[in-house]
């Protein structure tokens, strides 16, 4: 009886102190604050799907400048300006004429014609011209034509143009002597009076032999046909790399100083060339030899037997100096 009464004792007490301890466990379940759950961390944003980039939208067509220049037919390259250039003018080497300022040689003729014209001085305060056309067909008459100087040459050569000019300075010929890519006209040393410069007699009475000379539009044409003719129009080589051969004539007609003949080859053939006299009074010429020139001591008269002049002999040259 004993063993069973403090069984159900020991039970009772065991009870006893769970309801103790369920208690306690709800109390402080009660006094804890609520624990709210974790939120969710925010999804990472996907990529939107690439498809084709829209087009840009087309720019508005800017409208026409009524003020805007429109090339309509050749443009002359001296001006820029449509000025009516023909076709046979475009290809052509401008020309570039010395024409005199002084006082005592007005009025110019033709002078404005030119498309450009520089005015520098020529000596002491006085001025001179050069006066450039691309097309010189137009021109009636220009004048008054005087002498050459070497930075007027510059400036031709500049532009790739014939030097006109009646006569020179001793600096300008030197200079003509040493350029031999120039390409001039000179009225005094090359043959040119009577052909391409005239004298008119009215500026002669009036103003002088020296403020005279005039020439034409179609005397240059005449002119340039026949440097053309020569050899001399070396346009369609231009910016091409040519050789150039000097030979010293020793038997040339009449000659008191040395001579030279200077040929322009091309792929082996020759596209130029002139015979340059070096005397005072020398000219250039073309290759065509002229009549033998009977020597100052050489008697009046000859025997029957011998003619009064010999023919002129074949020109020997010597081994070339080539140049570039």
């Amino acid at each position: 009886m004993r063993i069973g009464k403090t069984v159900r004792l020991t039970a009772l007490l065991m009870a006893l102190c769970l309801s103790l301890s369920l208690l306690a466990a709800c109390g402080q379940q009660k006094d804890a604050p609520a624990v709210s759950p974790a939120e969710p961390e925010p999804a990472e944003p996907q990529p939107a799907p690439v498809g084709p980039e829209p087009l840009p939208e087309p720019e508005p067509e800017p409208e026409p400048d009524p003020d805007l220049f429109v090339a309509e037919g050749n443009v002359n390259p001296l001006t820029g300006l449509c000025d009516g250039i023909s076709d046979q003018a475009l290809t052509r080497r401008p020309i570039a004429v010395m024409v005199n300022n002084i006082i005592a040689s007005l009025p110019q003729w033709g002078i404005s014609q030119a498309d450009i014209i520089y005015e520098m001085l020529a000596e002491g305060r006085i001025t001179r011209f050069l006066a450039l056309f691309q097309d010189y067909s137009k021109i009636d008459k220009l004048a008054s034509i005087r002498s050459a100087r070497p930075y007027y040459m510059d400036i031709a050569q500049s532009y790739g143009a014939v030097y006109i000019h009646f006569g020179g300075s001793v600096p300008a010929y030197e200079a003509i002597a040493s350029r031999k890519d120039l390409i001039h006209i000179d009225g005094i040393k090359g043959n040119w009076e009577g052909t391409v410069f005239f004298r008119d007699p009215d500026r002669r009475k009036e103003m002088g032999l020296e403020h005279s000379v005039f020439t034409t539009g179609e005397y240059l044409q005449l002119a340039m046909d026949k440097l053309a003719g020569q050899g001399y129009d070396l346009s369609k080589y231009s910016g091409k790399k040519v050789m150039r051969y000097v030979y010293e004539i020793n038997n040339y007609p009449g000659a008191q100083e040395p001579v030279y003949a200077t040929v322009l080859v091309y792929k082996n053939k020759v596209i130029g060339g002139d015979v340059t006299d070096t005397a005072a009074q020398g000219k250039i010429r073309g290759f065509q030899m002229p009549a033998a020139i009977a020597p100052a001591t050489q008697p009046a008269t000859q025997p029957a037997t011998q003619p009064a002049t010999q023919p002129a002999p074949e020109p020997t040259f010597p081994s070339a100096q080539a140049q570039q």
